[in-house]
């Protein structure tokens, strides 16, 4: 519970942070089920959203749990380990899932080619949250 109440903290002063941002180049990108802020360019945003909503489709269709949230789910894209690095959980954590009453979230570093794995990593949680499912 206390790791899961710094990384709402966390989150919650990435998110209240990042709409004051502009400046800085953070960009808001939306798809169907995802809400995207990013330091990276609209096309690299835009191919996360699409790996985001693959994964979300992919769980949708086997239906290995019950997912009924209808939670806001947001994503979290630091450009470099720099911007990342006072938001991390860790040194080696490259991202992670959290999430509360208001919407789940998934706060990550550059991770480039690795986007697909961490997608499916950190969605995972979310699907396991809302299932009901004991991890």
């Amino acid at each position: 519970m206390m790791c899961h109440m710094r990384w709402s903290c966390l989150l919650f002063v990435a998110a209240a942070t990042i709409p004051c941002l502009d400046a800085a180049g953070w960009i808001k990108v939306r798809s169907a089920n995802f809400t995207l802020y990013t330091t990276h360019a609209e096309n690299n945003a835009r191919q996360t959203l699409e790996t985001f909503e693959r994964t979300r489709d992919f769980f949708q269709q086997v239906k290995a749990f019950a997912v009924t949230s209808q939670l806001p789910f947001t994503l979290v894209d630091f450009g470099t380990e720099s911007e990342y690095r006072p938001f991390t959980v860790g040194p080696f954590v490259r991202a992670y899932f959290t999430g509360d009453e208001q919407g789940d979230y998934i706060v990550m570093s550059d991770v480039g080619r690795e986007a697909k794995r961490v997608a499916v990593h950190e969605y995972v949680h979310s699907v396991v949250r809302h299932s009901g499912a004991a991890c």
